[in-house]
Formats: structure tokens, sequence, C-alpha cells
């Protein structure tokens, strides 16, 4: 046992017996606050801080607190004091809140996507919970979006994460026979989604998630439509070991999801569809590092066209413009060789 804050309270010796006691203080938490915290409800930091009242205090579950209480990312100086107090000290968590709402603006051009800018506006500590609420708004020439979404990391003190978010989307891409270019096709959507999900130990990140949404789909110069409304159940798991992003050098990032569409959820859609990626980051020399990707999904005959499994451009096939090519099964496959062309050296000075 870690025994920090254990002292001697008393001393005494009877003569007659000439028996020594010693009163020892273990140094059990009297009492756990928080301090400096103003927007942030106590009861978000403490949910991350391991010793509880009536604990022996223990030095390293405090440093793994103070660790947990960072990682949230609201805070930008986080120390413990101890307040001795009879009988049992007081444990303070000091903290100084970090500015949780930002906006963004930005704005790019391609030659894929031509044109396009955006307005982003975030708060990363919504109702003082540690919840992050964003309103992200995008335009341009192939792709438009409004989006709100809200989403919290952990619900009380369970370790379950949600996801809520409201969108109007717009996007066009072309589609492709072989490299040759047939037509495009326009894919307009409003709905929501809503995700719940949990750290599960071998399976990742494990979420259930419902979406609704109203897809209109247009092709030219094929004069195809499509129109319907959309209800779905999906089911997902992510393992991510990446050592960093977005240029990882080791690790694997795996992506499985189970969807289902049925009119009995509403929809005018009926559907069963299932995905499995795997990718692994192997360093082989000092700058060196290899990347084999494989990628398989299938779906029912069924499946709309605004659905389909789609691959294309520089972060699925290369040679290929974006979503250009689509299907109701897919097999990819590829093998990167990455070199890291500016050494640390000049990126740190």
């Amino acid at each position: 046992r870690d025994y920090t804050l254990a002292e001697i309270d008393k001393v005494s010796f009877d003569e007659i017996s000439g028996v020594l006691t010693v009163h020892i203080n273990e140094g059990i938490i009297g009492a756990v606050e928080t301090e400096g915290n103003v927007k942030t409800r106590d009861h978000v930091i403490l949910r991350e801080f391991p010793l509880r009242v009536g604990e022996i205090f223990n030095f390293e579950k405090a440093k793994r607190g103070i660790s947990n209480i960072y990682s949230t990312g609201l805070f930008e100086r986080v120390y413990l004091s101890i307040i001795s107090a009879n009988p049992h000290p007081r444990i303070a968590i000091n903290l100084i809140e970090k500015k949780s709402r930002s906006v963004k603006i930005g704005a790019r051009y391609g030659l894929e996507r031509g044109a396009k800018g955006f307005i982003e506006s975030e708060n990363d500590n919504t109702f003082g919970i540690g919840a992050k609420n964003s309103i992200q708004l995008k335009y341009g020439d192939r792709d438009e979006l409004a989006q709100y979404e809200i989403r919290t990391d952990r619900i009380f003190k369970s370790y379950l994460t949600t996801r809520l978010n409201i969108h109007f989307m717009r996007t066009r891409n072309v589609i492709q026979d072989q490299p040759q270019q047939v037509g495009e096709f326009e894919d307009r959507r409003f709905g929501g989604m809503f995700s719940l999900g949990q750290q599960i130990e071998r399976l990742g990140t494990v979420t259930i998630e419902g979406r609704i949404e109203d897809v209109r789909i247009s092709a030219d110069p094929f004069r195809y439509s499509e129109k319907y409304d959309l209800t779905t159940v999906t089911f997902r798991s992510i393992v991510d070991t990446q050592d960093k992003y977005p240029f990882p050098r080791r690790g694997s990032y795996i992506h499985m999801y189970y969807e289902i569409a049925s009119r009995l959820f509403g929809g005018e859609a009926a559907y069963n569809k299932i995905y499995t990626s795997f990718d692994w980051f192997i360093p082989t020399f000092k700058y060196h590092v290899i990347h084999p990707h494989i990628a398989f999904g299938t779906a029912d005959e069924t499946l709309p066209f605004g659905e389909r499994f789609r691959i294309g451009g520089d972060q699925s096939l290369y040679g290929y413009r974006d979503n250009g090519l689509h299907g109701r099964s897919l097999l990819d496959g590829s093998l990167e060789y990455r070199v890291q062309v500016l050494f640390d050296r000049f990126l740190n000075g």
C-alpha cells in the first residue's frame, strides 16, 4: 500500500505494563473538492478522479486522476493541493478551464471537387458536462452541408457515448465506366442520426445507430431519379490502435458494420448491408511505412442506388474520380508504401 500521507497522531507509554502505543493516521481522505471550475460541473471532474472519500490516499491513483482530467480537453492546468484537517486531510483539485467556444472559417480549391468554403462554430463544454456541439455550414461547386451535431464522451459516470446530428447535404459525383466518365449524379439528403456506444475490450468502440433521411437522387444524362424515405439501424465496431493521425507509423484500423433498412421502421427502402475493412501500418525503416488495406462489402439486390458502395479517389482507388465506381458488392485491396520526406530536424528546428 501507498501511505504517502500517513503520519503519527499520538504516542503513549504505559509505565505499569511497559506498552508503547503509537496511533497512526494512514492518510484516509476526508473530502475531495474542486476549485477553479467556473463552467464545468463537479461530477464531470470527480468521475475522472479515482480516489474517493474514506479511501487511503494513493499517489499513483492521484497521478492517474490528474491525467484523466487533462484528457477531457477541458482544462489548461490541473494540479492537487493537500489540505491538512482534523481528523483527515482534504484533497483539492485545482483547475484552470480552457475557452470552450471557437469559430473556424476556411476555403479550398481542388481539381476534383472545385471550390468550397466553410464556417463552423463549436462549443466543447456545452451545459458544463463536456458535451461538444457544433454548427457547420459548407458550400461548394459539388458539396453543400448544413449540420448541427452534439456528442458526449460519457453519460454521467458510465462510459456510454452518444452522438446526435441533424443535417442537410448535397453532393455531386461522377459515374465512371472503367476510366471514362459517363455521367454524373446528385445526392440530396435531409434527416438526422443518433448513436449510442461504448468501448468494449477486443471489440473496440461498439455503437448502435439509428438514421432517418429523406433521400433524392438524380443522374444525368440518364434521366434517372430516386426518391425515398430511409430508416436504418446500424451495428458498428471500430478497433483503432494507430499511434497517431493522419500519418500513423504503426498500429491497425478495423471497421465493421451491419446495416438494416426496413419498412417496419417506417421507411420506404428495405435491405441488409455488411461491410468490413482492415488497415495495417507496419514500420520498416526509420522513415518508411508499409500500409496494406483490404475491404469487403455486400448487400441485397434491393439496395437503392443512393446506398451503394462507392470507391474512387486518392483515399480509396487511385486513377478514378471521387466515388466514381459504385455497386452492391465491394472487394477492395491496396498496398501503400509511404516515405517521410521532411525529417524531424527540419520540422522541429
